[in-house]
């Protein structure tokens, strides 16, 4: 996940790293190596520079949350995707549901 952020901070200095599927990739590699929260660092750059970004990055980061049992982060999340362009799939919906689930509030 480090060497990903890297390369990350490196594209990003050339317009390369706006590519939704690289920040996709970026937002995926830091969650499933229990970093949600530099995944959810990444996403706020996106959003907020109001870079292309995908629904998938939303649940990279929830998914990382529910790995971590942060289950008031993944709500957050889910409420964030429900009031974007981004419409809380079945994907999005399962995973903050884990999020609870692992986080024992159930």
């Amino acid at each position: 996940w480090d060497i990903v952020l890297q390369l990350f901070s490196m594209m990003a200095q050339t317009d390369a790293a706006s590519d939704a599927t690289t920040l996709d990739a970026v937002t995926s590699a830091c969650a499933k190596c229990g970093k949600w929260q530099k995944a959810l660092h990444v996403l706020h750059v996106m959003t907020h520079n109001k870079m292309e970004c995908k629904l998938t990055s939303f649940n990279n980061v929830i998914s990382g949350c529910a790995k971590s049992g942060d289950w008031e982060q993944a709500l957050q999340l889910l409420n964030i995707t429900s009031q974007s362009k981004f419409e809380a799939n079945t994907v999005t919906s399962t995973l903050a549901i884990r999020a609870c689930e692992l986080g024992s509030n159930w």
